[in-house]
């Protein structure tokens, strides 16, 4: 019965890559405290410990993009993607100047690039192939599969009722999401399989394919499930299980659902119908599932970084924080902390968030109370008569917006609620007090 208490914050401005130069995706280096950032045709790194940034890559053909990067921190090398299939290395030396090697050329553009977990093995996806290179013998080629194939793999996905394309509706949130032209690569974090999720341009539905680390073909989703999976994915850290947006009921309920590579659902959560899943990232351990949400209004420029913790088969919202006509363009959790989240936004910010778990409990002479976070509801388990075990509790408090933290008076007879537009709300036994203030 714990909930997330934010302990630190901190903001970079980087006021000059916005608009042409927005950034796109960024990499992180730990043991020395960078940042690696990727717009259209630059990679800036960023020094957390002085806040400055500099430009370390610029292509000469302004023709030609940057599609991805991925930094290998065993050998020190930072990987980029080009749009026009090139593949090319920075390797920095200890003055952190970069010497720039060219790894291959793929005949087709290079859009996304992820290594293993033990940065072993680094996969490469264009339109039509998957390349699996090993980082320990000089980048020689491990595989090279195609990509869009009928063939199922050695395990077929499940079909569990997920219907026929032909007879479908989505809406226009759920067109939108399955048609974003995104390729996303994710890890299990044992390192054995991965999965791809791209758009198929036999059926242009999305698809999901997961390989194993020889690069061989092991499963396929055979049809849309139940109406489209959107493009954000990611394997949870701790299990078996693949987090999947998707769409179900002609469109009309968003949820995250989690399967098992051969596709049998193992629960799901329900979000907010009006959105757009941009984002999924477990945290190190797996307690915290972070969502980036995008809103149907203002063109989607409105979006929304959630924080998701699961207990007794039962989803709690623990962190909700708006961002008003901003979008969050990329999200990484930290390797080593666990519960601090770096990301980038299209108005020229880094920023980094850490939380830690706390229990918020009121103790007096007369009586206990244990208060849980759930979204918009703050559930109230009274220890004193009874142990209600949660996701019971002995009554809620419902407020109009999402709680974030709590606080009590010194008597403990009055509760404040911080909301998720930095409101209060103060709650209180007086009869005289009224619910809700602002």
């Amino acid at each position: 019965m714990q909930n997330l208490r934010l302990i630190n914050t901190r903001t970079v401005s980087l006021g000059d890559l916005t608009g042409a130069d927005i950034i796109r995706r960024f990499a992180i280096d730990i043991d020395k405290q960078l940042i690696y950032l990727l717009t259209s045709h630059s990679i800036y790194s960023l020094t957390l410990d002085n806040d400055k940034y500099k430009s370390i890559y610029s292509s000469t053909d302004q023709t030609t993009t940057i599609e991805d990067l991925c930094y290998l921190s065993e050998i020190n090398q930072l990987n980029l993607g080009l749009s026009n299939g090139d593949l090319l290395s920075l390797q920095f030396d200890e003055d952190l100047d970069e010497n720039i090697n060219t790894i291959g050329t793929l005949e087709e553009c290079i859009h996304e690039l992820k290594s293993s977990p033990d940065q072993q093995i680094l996969v490469a996806v264009t339109n039509t192939k998957v390349l699996l290179l090993s980082t320990n013998n000089d980048y020689e080629p491990i595989a090279e599969t195609i990509l869009d194939t009928n063939e199922f793999g050695e395990q077929q996905l499940v079909n569990v009722g997920w219907g026929s394309k032909t007879t479908q509706f989505h809406g226009s949130v759920g067109k939108k999401a399955a048609h974003e032209p995104v390729v996303r690569i994710v890890w299990r974090d044992d390192g054995d399989l991965f999965a791809v999720s791209f758009i198929s341009s036999t059926n242009q539905w999305r698809t999901i394919k997961i390989f194993n680390k020889q690069g061989q073909l092991q499963s396929t989703n055979e049809s849309p499930l139940n109406g489209c999976i959107e493009s954000a994915i990611a394997w949870k850290i701790s299990g078996e299980l693949i987090s999947a947006a998707m769409r179900f009921n002609n469109g009309q309920k968003l949820t995250v659902s989690f399967l098992e590579k051969n596709g049998l659902k193992h629960g799901e959560l329900i979000l907010e119908n009006t959105a757009y899943v941009e984002h999924l990232a477990w945290n190190k351990d797996s307690t915290i599932l972070a969502i980036v949400l995008r809103q149907q209004v203002n063109f989607f420029k409105d979006s929304f970084l959630q924080l998701w913790s699961c207990s007794n088969y039962h989803w709690y919202l623990k962190q909700s924080f708006p961002f008003s006509s901003t979008k969050i363009q990329a999200l990484l959790w930290d390797i080593d902390v666990a519960n601090k989240l770096h990301f980038i936004t299209d108005n020229g910010q880094y920023r980094s968030m850490t939380w830690s778990w706390t229990n918020e409990i009121s103790y007096t002479n007369t009586r206990s109370l244990v208060f849980l976070i759930g979204g918009c509801h703050l559930f109230v388990s009274d220890f004193t008569h009874s142990s209600i075990p949660p996701p019971m509790s002995s009554y809620e408090i419902i407020c109009p917006l999402p709680v974030i933290a709590i606080a009590f008076d010194d008597d403990h007879n009055q509760l404040v609620l911080i909301l998720s537009d930095r409101s209060l709300a103060i709650c209180g036994t007086s009869s005289d007090l009224p619910d809700y203030v602002q």
